[in-house]
């Protein structure tokens, strides 16, 4: 998949089990690239569902 994306200068924390941890320390450089990709999507998709509004699709009423 080719996507533009900005320019990655923010840092964004999260806790996680230290087991997880362990197993992402042993991953290649090409897969923690993958997992940070699809840890943005999964973010990107939580701010797109926040947004839903179901009423734009089910009536023609405005406001």
């Amino acid at each position: 998949m080719d996507l533009e994306i900005d320019k990655l200068t923010e840092q964004y924390t999260l806790k996680i089990p230290e087991i997880l941890k362990v197993a992402i320390s042993s991953l290649t450089p090409e897969q923690k690239k993958k997992l940070n990709l699809q840890i943005m999507f999964g973010m990107a998709k939580a701010i797109h569902d926040s947004r839903f509004d179901p009423e734009a699709y089910l009536t023609a009423r405005e406001g």
